[in-house]
């Protein structure tokens, strides 16, 4: 575990099993767990399924990024109103700018749908309280110990512009690329710029508060007001 300008970041050891991991992540993990679930309980359903490959993937990062993690954790500690400073200001910032954008994209698109909440709204109402936990608990830890954490946290130590640059346009790739094929090009270039935001309120929020700590609980925060608006 390293600092850069009070930012906790990953030791060289971390970001290198962090790679090899979200290599992993994209390409055959959540469909090898989903197998093996599948294999060896015939009778889990999607739901079940899909809370294992969350379940572990988040068992995974606490592992792997343990130091990262007790650098976060202590970082929090030291300056606790600090922090929770930085989480307000950073999701006040994403609400404006999603509510501008927004504005902006149904007045050219009336009719448009996120495809990528529409999947997690089915998953919502085969089994809401598994999947609630997963949205709210799980993912975030995952999600941003990777997209922040491993990629926004290891360029910041050589360009903070580059941080930026390359974290959010793959934060906003990775929620729309299982969907390509199955619905149009524009719509999921639409997703992708709703996810513009978050990447960069996200990345900002870890910056200034200097542990991982605060988007976690953003994205976090973000989940649960996703969900339990279509409760």
């Amino acid at each position: 575990m390293q600092k850069n300008d009070s930012v906790v970041t990953m030791s060289a050891r971390e970001q290198r099993a962090g790679l090899v991991f979200l290599v992993l992540q994209l390409l055959v993990l959540p469909r090898l767990i989903g197998f093996s679930v599948q294999l060896l309980f015939p009778k889990t359903s999607i739901t079940e399924q899909n809370f294992a490959v969350f379940l572990l993937e988040f068992i995974a990062v606490l592992v792997l990024f343990r130091h990262f993690w007790a650098g976060s954790v202590k970082a929090l500690i030291q300056q606790p109103g600090h922090v929770l400073l930085i989480c307000l200001v950073a999701f006040f910032a994403y609400h404006l700018m999603t509510s501008q954008l927004s504005i902006w994209i149904y007045t050219l698109m009336p009719h448009f749908s996120n495809v990528n909440d529409g999947q997690v709204g089915a998953l919502l109402t085969w089994n809401f309280p598994l999947i609630a936990f997963c949205t709210v608990f799980l993912v975030p830890v995952v999600e941003e110990s990777l997209y922040r954490g491993l990629i926004f946290g290891s360029l910041l130590k050589k360009s903070t512009v580059a941080a930026y640059l390359v974290s959010v346009p793959v934060f906003c790739a990775i929620h729309v690329l299982g969907y390509l094929g199955n619905y149009p090009l524009d719509i999921l270039l639409v997703c992708f710029v709703q996810y513009i935001p978050a990447g960069i309120c996200l990345g900002w929020a870890y910056q200034k508060s200097g542990t991982i700590l605060a988007p976690i609980t953003i994205h976090a925060f973000i989940n649960a007001l996703g969900i339990f608006s279509v409760r």
